[in-house]
């Protein structure tokens, strides 16, 4: 098998996105930034820009498929970071493959939508998502939006944040991943990351941006893969993934 010196290699399957914000692009830099072997599987192509997505055009199935099939057979996977599957069947490919070659660190960036409201996660692949690749996740990390659909759980109007918060994080969890992390750009006070493992919750704070964060939760999910793989622990891995995330929009 093929393996670039000693490095780490982490396989990012998502979609293409021309403006290198966010999906495959942002991926590979922030596996490179952090001293990994980035390989990527592209699912759809996307035509965007800085103002939002205008269309999406998944990969043929079996050019996916054939794609994921020779990487694994080829090198060997340390971890692997889904971002945007855009169809069902692209997602029961993906599970499929990863129930034969097992990684050992999965994490899965529920994609559901663009920030402008296109959708980027066909609706009969939620409950796919949900019931095949869920089970096999070392963490799942919707932001606010997308763990409202995952889970279900809407706020009810005497409820506190903090308290719907954690309630969508067990009913996600109770869905199989090992950990729960919403993130916490979305909010409404405090942008603190929230971090949940089946028995104890965690904040990971941060400050607030005051600018467009695009491509945000592509690059948190891939570093917080990265730092996984190298062997970090899950609570420092999301603190210094959302320190990464932060830093890099600072630079811009």
């Amino acid at each position: 098998m093929a393996q670039p010196g000693q490095k780490k290699i982490v396989l990012t399957i998502a979609g293409s996105d021309p403006t290198g914000g966010a999906g495959i692009q942002s991926d590979l830099k922030t596996l490179h930034a952090l001293g990994l072997y980035g390989v990527s599987v592209i699912s759809a192509i996307t035509a965007q820009d800085s103002t939002g997505v205008r269309g999406v055009f998944p990969v043929a199935l079996d050019a996916f498929s054939l794609q994921l099939e020779t990487l694994f057979s080829d090198f060997r996977i340390d971890a692997v970071k889904t971002g945007m599957l855009m169809t069902a069947d692209h997602v029961r490919i993906a599970a499929g493959l990863f129930k034969r070659h097992t990684p050992r660190i999965l994490v899965i960036d529920p994609v559901i939508r663009s920030s402008n409201g296109v959708p980027l996660l066909n609706e009969d692949a939620i409950s796919v998502m949900m019931e095949e690749l869920f089970p096999l996740a070392t963490a799942v990390t919707p932001n606010l939006s997308e763990a409202g659909i995952l889970s279900g759980a809407g706020r009810s109007p005497d409820e506190e944040e903090d308290s719907w918060i954690r309630r969508m994080c067990k009913s996600i969890r109770a869905l199989g991943p090992a950990h729960v992390v919403i993130t916490g750009g979305h909010r409404a006070g405090d942008p603190a990351d929230l971090l949940y493992d089946g028995r104890d919750f965690v904040s990971v704070p941060g400050p607030r941006l005051a600018k467009d964060l695009h491509g945000s939760g592509c690059i948190f999910s891939s570093a917080l893969c990265g730092y996984l793989v190298l062997g970090i622990s899950m609570h420092e891995a999301v603190s210094l993934a959302k320190q990464y995330t932060l830093k890099r929009f600072q630079e811009t």
